[in-house]
């Protein structure tokens, strides 16, 4: 499980309850897509914009955000 993820629950109050931990998973693939989509926005802007670097380094740093997380 994303230590981060972990965090950010815990700072939000829930408790683990273990029908919460059983659901986690699939809320975690959740927060890992939206990542994504994110990076894909920016990676569109960078196909159409004059400072697609700009672009281009915003939706890596956001997939590395993901990877970086646990």
């Amino acid at each position: 499980m994303n230590h981060k993820l972990m965090q950010m629950l815990n700072e939000a109050g829930f408790e683990f309850t273990p029908d919460i931990m059983a659901k986690l998973p699939a809320f975690e693939n959740l927060v890992w897509l939206e990542r994504e989509a994110c990076a894909k926005a920016m990676d569109d802007l960078a196909e159409k914009d004059l400072y697609s670097n700009y672009f281009k380094v915003a939706a890596n740093t956001i997939r590395a955000r993901g990877q970086n997380a646990n």
